[in-house]
This record gives C-alpha cells, structure tokens and sequence, in this order.
C-alpha cells in the first residue's frame, strides 16, 4: 500500500522501469511532480484552510475519544458491561489514529519531507495500519455483540462476559499488529532499503501484490462480510420480533431496536468512510500501469480516518448514559450558575446521582 509521500523509486518499481535507467527514473521523478500532494503548495488560499481542517479534524479525533474513554473508565457501571468494553476498543484504535497517524503525516505533509528517520517511520507505518485494521475489527466486535443481544436474549450475560470480551479484543490486537508489523519489518531485508529514511518512509513491500491483496482482504473484504452478516441476521430478528409484537409496546422490543440503530448508525458512517478509500485501493491493485493520484489517495486516507472523529458522537448521540457523562464533563469548566440553570432547563440530573431515570434506562438497554 503506497503511502500518501510515495517515493519516485517506488512508483518506478510499480511501473516495472529499471530505476538505474536515468531516463525512466526522470520521468518518475516528473510524474511525482505533476501530482503533488493538496498540502504541497505555496498558495497560502489554499494551504491555509486545508491545514485548518487537518488539524480541527485532529483535534475531534484526539478530544472526542479521549472524553469517550474517560466517560466509560471512570463509570464502574458501564465498565461491568461488554457492550461498553467494545466501544472502549473501538475509541482507542480511534485515538491511535488520531495521535499517531495523523500527527506524523499532518507533520509530514506541511515539511514535504520525512524528517524522523528509520526507526520512527517503521513505528509510524505499524501503529497507523494497526490501528485502522483494529478499528474495522472493532466495528466487527461491535456488530457480533449487538448479534448476540437479539438472538440469546435473557442468555445473552451467559454467552458474553467480560473475561470473553477481552479476549476477544486483545486477538484482534494481536492480529493486527502481526499481519501489519511483520511485512513491515521484514521489508527491507527482502527487498532492501526503498527509500532515504532521512527524507522518505516507504517499503518495497507495499508495492508486491503478494501483500497487497491479503491485506485488502483482511482488512476490508473479511471486516465487511462479517459486519453484513451480522447485520443482516440482526435486522431479520428484529423484523419477525416487531410482527411478533405488533400492536403491543414491550421493553424488549424497545431494547433490540434500538440496539438496531446504534449499529445501522456506527456501521454506516463506516462504510461511508471506508470504502471510498478501499475501492481507490483495489483500483491500484488491479491496475497498477498507472500511478495512483496522489491528491485523490491523501483525501480518501484523511476520509477513512474521518471516521474516528464521527464515531464519538454517535456514542453521545445513541447511548444515554455515555452522552450523560460526557455533558457532566464538558460542563465541569463552566460557570456553576450557567450550568445549573441548563440543567433545570433541560430536566437532567447530575450523571454520578443514585438511582435515576437515565441509570434505569441504561440497564434496560443493555448498554
């Protein structure tokens, strides 16, 4: 998988020119030129905001899931809940990729140069695609986890218990990491250094088909059958329980709905964001004669992690008790007049209170 900075010795390889060739090695070279990146450009009009809007997207990603995590580790209710230890992975993958992968390439795209060496960029490249394939594995533990709900039913704290859902989170952080640190790390002794470290982070592997493919099915096409399955058999049980209940409100029903929605929510602003950018992938797998563009490539990449910045209120917006907490600490900075008078506004009480309309709600839900 070509980074974002792809060295002209790299797309020359995925050309099949003999890159001692002097003359083909120019053309390369002319061909990276004429397709800069959208942050490599002098005109401050359009420099300006771009970099604005990286780094107000960097701010959503690192702020709205540091405040998600926050929320569920200091609530020891919603940490005793399988659902929450779910979405607790799925803010940390989320947070990597604000940290790691988007600090670095913002960082790498404004110098046009890589400037923190060997070792950095093969952390770099490891954490940033660990943490995108942890975060489809994620929506996949999210999915089979809402399965779980609508099918066992009263049996489902039998079959899913916190000890299984951490074991279920740590493989999919095992698998991650091996299946993108190996290729990785084992790259240049294989096909040599690919690039000047000092300027460039790239590896000859990323350019093999040998990788690219297992990866575009491990990292996309699994994740997204998987999720589809998931889906389906959900919205099948939820369809034959609304014909079962027709006409009758029940607090089941009401249960396995909504769990619907969270899901169809989540799911969908994945695949939103995800399969622009996998679709691009496979055109490059497929026909690799020609270079990829590099500004579609770098906004498709910033879209895909867009969705790490969207799934932190969609939390807020389908979990009451996780939006409850995250308002009780947005609104710690303010004024206590203001606040309490938007409390009595609103008719919401303090989320660290006994037993409340929102506590109750919560445990009927299951989240």
């Amino acid at each position: 998988m070509c980074n974002s900075t792809i060295a002209a010795v790299g797309c020359a390889y995925i050309l099949g020119k003999n890159v001692s060739d002097e003359e083909g090695f120019d053309e390369a070279d002319s061909s990276m030129e004429s397709s800069s990146s959208f942050l490599t450009t002098s005109d401050p009009e359009v420099f300006n905001p771009i970099n604005f809007l990286l780094w107000l997207l960097w701010t959503l990603i690192v702020g709205g899931n540091i405040l998600v995590m926050s929320v569920i580790i200091r609530d020891k209710e919603l940490l005793l809940k399988p659902a929450n230890i779910f979405i607790l992975n799925l803010a940390a993958s989320d947070l990597l990729v604000g940290i790691i992968s988007m600090t670095f390439q913002n960082i790498w795209q404004l110098k046009e140069d890589w400037i923190f060496g060997e070792l950095m960029c093969k952390c770099w490249t490891i954490v940033d695609f660990s943490a995108a394939t942890q975060s489809a594995f994620a929506i996949v533990l999210i999915s089979f986890d809402r399965l779980m709900l609508v099918s066992t039913g009263l049996k489902y704290k039998q079959y899913i218990t916190i000890p299984k859902t951490c074991i279920l989170v740590i493989v999919t952080w095992v698998i991650s990491l091996l299946i993108n640190a190996i290729p990785i790390l084992l790259s240049d002794k294989l096909f040599g250094p690919w690039v000047n470290y000092s300027n460039e982070c790239d590896f000859g592997v990323s350019y093999q088909l040998g990788y690219q493919w297992p990866m575009f099915v491990l990292s996309f096409i699994v994740p997204i059958v998987l999720v589809a399955f998931f889906n389906i058999t959900v919205y099948n049980n939820i369809r034959q329980r609304a014909r079962r209940f027709q006409g009758r409100s029940t607090s089941d029903f009401k249960k396995h709905r909504k769990a619907a929605v969270t899901l169809a929510l989540i799911v969908g602003v994945f695949l939103i964001c995800w399969v622009p950018y996998w679709i691009n992938k496979f055109a490059q797998i497929i026909n690799i004669d020609n270079l990829d563009n590099k500004v579609l490539s770098d906004a498709l990449a910033y879209l895909l992690w867009s969705n790490s910045a969207i799934n932190p209120f969609l939390y807020a917006v389908t979990n009451p008790r996780i939006r409850s907490g995250m308002l009780h600490i947005l609104r710690k900075p303010l004024p206590k007049r203001w606040t309490a008078n938007n409390r009595r506004q609103r008719g919401t009480l303090d989320y660290n209170l006994g037993e409340t309309n929102m506590t109750k709600i919560t445990r009927q839900d299951g989240d």
